[in-house]
Order: C-alpha cells, then sequence, then structure tokens
C-alpha cells in the first residue's frame, strides 16, 4: 500500500469497513472544506469584497464540523442534511455577492446537483431535486429583475480572471470528484469478481469438506455391520464416526452462522461474564490438543479481579477465542501458542491475544484473511481443513461485541491475533431487545 494510500485511508476511511456513504460524504465535506478556504484566500488577492471572503471562510469551518462528525463521531445524517441544505444556501448567498449570473458560481450551483445525486437516495433524493429545481427558477427571477450595478464588475480584466479562475478550480474539483467514484466503481467491480472467485473455491472446498467425513461415516457403518469385530474395534469406528460427524456440523454451522449475520439477524445475548473462567476453560480445554503437538501452552492474564466481570456476550467471546486459538494450534507445528489477556485502562477494553510460531500469513493476505471463505492462500486452499469462514466469523463476532480485530504475522515465524471488547458495551440504536435476546439488524460489521 502506497503512502498516498494510507493517508486517503486515513483521512476518509477505508471502504473495506465503511459504507459508501459515509466514504463519501466524508471526501464531500473534506474537500469542501479545503476548497473553501482556497476561495477564501483567492478573494483577498482579488481585492473583491468582503461578502464572499466571510461566506466562503464560514461554510469552510462549517463543513470542518461536518467532517469530524462524519469521520470521528461516525454520525452521518445529520452532516448530509447540512451539507445539502446550508450548502445550497450557502451558494446562493455567494452568487448573489459575486454579481449574479455574471459571475462563477453557477458551476458550483450545477456541480451541486450531482453532489445530491451522490448523498441522496430514494424519496429524500426526489424532494431535493424538486427543492434544487425551484431555487434555480427562483435564481433565475431574481437575476432577471437584478439591476445593472449588482450583475456589473468594476472591470472585464476582473471578470475575465474571476471566471476563468473559478472554472480552473471548478474543473479540478470535478476531475477530483470523478476520480474518486471511477476509483470506487473499479474497486466495487473487482471485489465482485473476487467474490465471485470466493464462492466458486468456497463451493468447491465444501464439496470436499463435507463429502470427506459423510464418506468416512457411511464406510465405518458398513464396516460396523460385521459381525467378527471386537468391541474394542468397534469403539473406536463409533468414535471415528462421531468426530466425523461433529466435523460436519460444525461446518454447516459456520455456514448457518455466516448466513446469519449477513442476514442481520444474528442474536447477541448480553449478561454477566466471567473472563477469567472463561479464558481458565479454553486454556485447559485446548493444552491437550496442544501437547498432542509438542507444543507449549501458556496463558498469561493481567485482567485484575475488581475488573474480572463484564457484560457481554459470553458464548460470542467463548467462540472468538475459541477459534482464534483452534487455529493457532492447527496452523503451528513447532514452537508454541501463547494467550494474553489485559485491562487497557485508557480506553476501557479488554485486551486479548493469541499468539503463536506456525506457518504465518503474509503480508498481502492479512486483510483477506478475515473475509468469507478465505484461507491464507485461496489457491492452495485444501492445505489445511475447514470452511475458510471462521475468521469472518470471528471478525463479525468482536464487531458485534463492539470491538476490533487485528493481526500481526510474519511468513515462518507465526501470527499475533489480537482483539478489543469494550467493558461497558451499549448496544447500538439497531439492535432491538426481544426477550432475553438482542437482533442485530443490518449492519456491516466487516470493520478491521
Amino acid at each position: 500500500m502506497s503512502k498516498l494510500q494510507s493517508l486517503a485511508i486515513e483521512l476518509f476511511g477505508d471502504t473495506d469497513s465503511i459504507s459508501s456513504e459515509k466514504y463519501f460524504v466524508s471526501i464531500t465535506c473534506f474537500v469542501s472544506a479545503i476548497f473553501l478556504v482556497i476561495l477564501c484566500v483567492f478573494h483577498l488577492l482579488m481585492g473583491f469584497s468582503m461578502q464572499p471572503v466571510i461566506l466562503a471562510g464560514g461554510s469552510s469551518i462549517v463543513m470542518s464540523g461536518m467532517y469530524y462528525l462524519v469521520h470521528f463521531k461516525n454520525t452521518v445524517f445529520i452532516p448530509k442534511l447540512v451539507l445539502t441544505v446550508f450548502g445550497l444556501v450557502m451558494l446562493d448567498l455567494t452568487w448573489y455577492a459575486k454579481f449574479l449570473s455574471n459571475g462563477p458560481v453557477l458551476f458550483y450551483i450545477l456541480m451541486f446537483g450531482a453532489l445530491v445525486l451522490w448523498v441522496w437516495e430514494g424519496k429524500a433524493l426526489v424532494v431535493i431535486l424538486v427543492g434544487y429545481f425551484i431555487n434555480l427558477l427562483l435564481l433565475y427571477y431574481i437575476d432577471y429583475h437584478a439591476t445593472a450595478d449588482i450583475l456589473n464588475y468594476s472591470d472585464h480584466h476582473t471578470r475575465s480572471t474571476d471566471i476563468f479562475l473559478n472554472l480552473f478550480f471548478y474543473a479540478l474539483l470535478l476531475i477530483f470528484l470523478l476520480y474518486v467514484v471511477k476509483v470506487e466503481f473499479y474497486k466495487q467491480r473487482q471485489r465482485a469478481i473476487r467474490s465471485d472467485q470466493l464462492k466458486s473455491a468456497f463451493l468447491a472446498n465444501m464439496s470436499h469438506e463435507i463429502r470427506t467425513p459423510m464418506n468416512g461415516i457411511l464406510g465405518f457403518l458398513e464396516i460396523l455391520k460385521e459381525q467378527q469385530l471386537s468391541s474394542d474395534l468397534r469403539r473406536e469406528y463409533i468414535e471415528l464416526i462421531e468426530n466425523s460427524g461433529r466435523r460436519m456440523l460444525n461446518i454447516i454451522n459456520d455456514i448457518i452462522d455466516i448466513s446469519k449475520i449477513e442476514a442481520g439477524l444474528m442474536k447477541i445475548q448480553l449478561g454477566e461474564t466471567d473472563i477469567n473462567a472463561n479464558l481458565n476453560f479454553i486454556y485447559t480445554f485446548f493444552k491437550p490438543e496442544a501437547e498432542l503437538k509438542g507444543l507449549e501452552m501458556k496463558l498469561v492474564n493481567h485482567i485484575p479481579e475488581s475488573k474480572n466481570t463484564m457484560h457481554t456476550d459470553k458464548e460470542k467471546l467463548y467462540a472468538v477465542l475459541a477459534n482464534l486459538v483452534k487455529n493457532a494450534i492447527k496452523y503451528t507445528n513447532t514452537g508454541y501458542v501463547h494467550i494474553t489477556s489485559e485491562y487497557v485502562q485508557e480506553s476501557d477494553c479488554f485486551r486479548f491475544l493469541v499468539a503463536d510460531s506456525g506457518i504465518g500469513i503474509p503480508k498481502e493476505k492479512q486483510r483477506e484473511i478475515f473475509k468469507h471463505f478465505v484461507q491464507a492462500d485461496i489457491t492452495n486452499i485444501m492445505a489445511h481443513q475447514g470452511a475458510g469462514i471462521g475468521l469472518a466469523i470471528t471478525k463479525a463476532y468482536v464487531g458485534l461485541l463492539g470491538g476490533k480485530i487485528e493481526v500481526e504475522s510474519e511468513v515462518d515465524k507465526g501470527s499475533v491475533f489480537s482483539f478489543t471488547i469494550p467493558y461497558h458495551y451499549d448496544p447500538p440504536a439497531f439492535i432491538v431487545h426481544d426477550q432475553a435476546a438482542l437482533y442485530v439488524k443490518n449492519r456491516n460489521v466487516s470493520t478491521l
């Protein structure tokens, strides 16, 4: 990733983890704030009256505030509304102060119509477009009845400079916004192609993952029909059938879970959760499996007793920890698997880390692994058992609990998966109570 791309993600967010609406509104507010500062300086240099300077400067401050709300407070509707209503009013006032139709502001009023299409949809878009065209008629009426002293610049050279410099700024702004749209369109297209490839790979992998245990079940059931089997051998075959059945059930449960998450139907059951008990259970449960592979299994718990109990979904937290530890053991052949936990006072959250000395994940794949149906290398997706959706579910669960998950890894040296869960979790507005459960509705929980 280039420095420019990193800067863009820092300023506007990553479209992989935020909505397109938030991304576009964030860009529009930020670019508008910068652009208005440039216009303010330009008006001062041109020696125009203070009205355009005050209007441009004041609008820049307002747009900066809207950018802050979008980017840092995750509020989109109010900035959209202010951008639309306040923006049009300020354009009208600037149009009047800049010699009406003799000035350059009509360029920006034209662009404003495209902006409306960009940030609104549905009935709201229809209402705003109707208001926009009524506003144009009103401007025409004012311009038609305006007196010559309002329309005329002090001289022809000043008008030419103002018109063409604003045309230059307008062209820059238009090209930039169209470029953003083009890049986003290309990115979405590539994402759709990638998604189709992943689903095809997933289906191919699923046929293997389901057929293998099913063949085992049917094969051993056929053998069990034989009367000559000893009781020990019969018991061993029954255990193999049970293991194959559990493997199939786990795959089916993963598919159901990811489907519920995408459909916005995943339940969250909040309650008092004993963190230490959860960690100790995970450690005790997986330690024999790690030792069987000759791995060092260690639990380091730094959570104070006073912070041991938190209000969260116990089962989701367990599922996240279990999946990370299970993956660490599966992808580690020699070395260690360490679980670490701590309370971070500055951000009032718990931080959990699962570190291993396993095969590692290529840097370019570290974002991909949290997407559905992806393992570290899709071209070698069948190298390890699994449907390739475990980490997608893990990330989704962490997001539903109000946290974030990250990974640091180096090929052949191991990986460190870390995630945070807030100590005090208040379900957002889109989660509604239904008896003892909470239902997550229409949320994109892919935030890394």
